[in-house]
């Protein structure tokens, strides 16, 4: 995973060795060499080797200015902001066995990234070129990786690797919250429909009691009518019975 194009960046590089003035003296003898400078309390400083990616004034700021302020002979790392009007920079620094190992970013680089940088470089140069075998200069091509992986690359930095994956799983579970609520609004649309239906049902049962009830009287009703008809045509036919047995009684005394 990269970050994206405005974040702060790696801009400058080098690695800077304290050497004494025998050796100086040789090397501009041959003139092969890279920019020699004196610090402030007299010690030669011989750059191996420099990587800049923006303009070389920043590589004029941290050779004139910077580097002879800085004490070779210490052990001691620092991250500070020099007074440039031209320039928003950080400058980080480490002194090791008296090579100085330093960076330039720009502003909004966190320190600990910058540190990281610098131990990379200083492993890198301390296994392959710091007892002479090999030409420091060959490092530019790895410095050149370097700079854009701490710059860009999230896992160069931990906290900035475990600070994305949170973010990440932050991202994740509320999409799964957004997921639920859409669940949600869908159960309750269940629920809202599963209870009308649920009404509808009761008012059919309801209804269908009604009418089998109203059926029942109805039957009741029709029963009792029934009855009576016929009982009334029982009474009606023994009454006639009666009456024709009267009347043929009456002929036959006649």
């Amino acid at each position: 995973p990269l970050l994206g194009p405005g974040a702060p960046e790696i801009v400058f590089a080098a690695v800077v060795r304290h050497i004494s003035e025998e050796a100086a003296a040789a090397l501009e003898k041959k003139g092969r060499h890279g920019p020699i400078v004196r610090s402030n309390s007299g010690n030669v400083l011989a750059m191996q080797v420099s990587v800049c990616v923006v303009s070389c004034a920043i590589e004029e700021l941290v050779l004139h200015s910077i580097l002879p302020k800085v004490d070779l002979l210490v052990d001691h790392r620092r991250a500070f902001t020099p007074h440039a009007q031209s320039f928003d920079l950080s400058i980080t620094f480490e002194v090791e066995d008296e090579v100085c190992y330093v960076c330039a970013s720009e502003s909004g680089l966190q320190q600990r990234i910058a540190f990281s940088f610098l131990h990379s470089l200083k492993d890198h140069y301390t296994q392959h070129y710091k007892s002479g075998g090999e030409k420091p200069l060959k490092m530019i091509p790895f410095i050149k990786e370097e700079m854009v992986y701490f710059s860009r690359n999230i896992e160069a930095d931990k906290l900035r690797h475990l600070t994305a994956k949170v973010e990440q799983t932050t991202d994740i579970m509320l999409g799964n919250i957004e997921k639920l609520l859409a669940r949600g609004e869908k159960l309750e649309s269940i629920s809202e429909k599963a209870d009308v239906i649920d009404m509808q049902t009761k008012t059919f049962k309801k209804r269908t009691g009604e009418v089998k009830t109203h059926l029942c009287l109805q039957n009741i009703k029709m029963t009792i009518c029934l009855v009576v008809t016929i009982i009334l045509a029982i009474i009606s036919l023994a009454g006639l019975g009666v009456g024709l047995y009267f009347l043929f009684t009456k002929v036959i005394v006649f």
